[in-house]
């Protein structure tokens, strides 16, 4: 992204907060480990690289040659109608990368898993909390 930009240039970005409270993370981390397929993720890495905190992104920002890096997180809620819509958005948003490390048929128990879960939570609207890092930087 830096070399992309001119100098004096600003960046501005806006990323998931891929903790465990990450719905997404949160639904997938609780069937893998309600099937048992801990073992299969032991030496997997998540497809996605998101800074741990605002501290770690400023840090990484400014080794790489950007200045002035201004960071805020934010939380939000999002209603979904219903579990199925909740398992949608899921698929959307990378649902089938968590479930790269499994068979064919640990595939099928895991998303089924995840719908079950989704289900046993939400018997009508869900809402869930999404944390967002907003962020813009300069090119030195």
């Amino acid at each position: 992204m830096n070399k992309a930009l001119k100098q004096g240039g600003d960046f501005i970005v806006q990323f998931p907060v891929l903790n465990t409270e990450h719905p997404l993370i949160k639904y997938a981390g609780r069937a893998i480990n309600e099937l048992g397929f801990n073992a299969r993720y032991e030496s997997w890495h998540s497809p996605w690289y998101v800074p741990d905190s605002i501290e770690q992104f400023n840090i990484m920002m400014k080794e790489v040659g950007f200045s002035d890096v201004k960071a805020s997180m934010e939380s939000n809620l999002f209603s979904f109608p219903s579990a199925e819509a909740v398992y949608q958005h899921f698929n959307s948003v990378g649902l089938e990368l968590l479930a790269a490390p499994l068979n064919e048929t640990e595939k099928e128990f895991f998303f089924n898993r995840v719908m079950i879960d989704l289900k046993d939570d939400f018997s009508k609207e869900a809402v869930l909390r999404y944390e967002r890092i907003f962020a813009k930087a300069r090119k030195v």
